[in-house]
């Protein structure tokens, strides 16, 4: 847990080691879309009843010039992402909840009011909760909790994975000191702590847009 934490540090203060004239700083916040994508010979077809949950961002980005409209990009955010999933004519509904730290790295490319970047991500969940709405008619001898606090780690007894990683791309327009985009967010790593166990590959997808005001040093 500390080797994964120290390593988004660095991630996010790489650009402050190497800062040169023209860095730019700024502050962002935005909505998303966020969703976990089920797979492999053990998952039931739950892609089809899960849905998108409405999630948010929240950080400081730092961008450095490197040559001709070509930046690097980084940051940190603190980002509520998970899932929900309804069962419809079964009473059953669900709402998952993932609170983590989020570093992206990108390089973008601006030119005047527009701007692209891709690049990748690592985050490290600190927090999530599950919460269940039955129909007790329906579900009385299930023994489904209403409530609960999920666990992160790499046991097969834990929830999901702490670590997460995958790619990002953002697109977006540009005037004076405001920002405003959208980005899609592609988690490549299993979060299934149980995977060796249980044949299920758990990632991370979300879609959002984003809000930021940003200013030269």
């Amino acid at each position: 847990m500390k080797k994964q934490f120290y390593l988004l540090l660095f991630l996010c203060s790489s650009t402050l080691l190497t800062a040169q004239s023209g860095l730019r700083v700024g502050a962002h916040n935005g909505l998303h879309f966020s969703t976990l994508q089920f797979s492999g010979s053990d998952a039931l077809d739950v892609n089809s009843t899960t849905q998108p949950l409405l999630g948010y961002r929240v950080g400081m980005l730092l961008e450095l010039p490197i040559h001709a409209g070509f930046c690097l990009r980084t940051g940190g955010d603190f980002v509520l992402s998970g899932t929900k999933q309804d069962l419809p004519f079964s009473g059953y509904s669900s709402k998952l909840k993932v609170y983590s730290f989020q570093a992206p790295v990108m390089l973008t490319y601006s030119r005047q009011y527009f701007f692209v970047g891709a690049g990748g991500y690592g985050s490290i969940a600190w927090m999530g909760t599950f919460e269940t709405t039955i129909n007790k008619a329906v579900f009385s001898d299930l023994g489904v909790p209403n409530f609960k606090t999920l666990s992160f780690g790499s046991s097969a007894n834990n929830d999901f994975s702490r670590m997460d990683y995958g790619m990002i791309a953002e697109l977006g327009l540009r005037y004076k000191y405001f920002e405003l985009s959208g980005y899609y967010l592609h988690g490549i790593r299993n979060i299934n702590p149980a995977a060796s166990e249980y044949r299920v590959s758990v990632k991370n997808r979300s879609v959002g847009i984003s809000l930021s005001f940003i200013c030269t040093l």
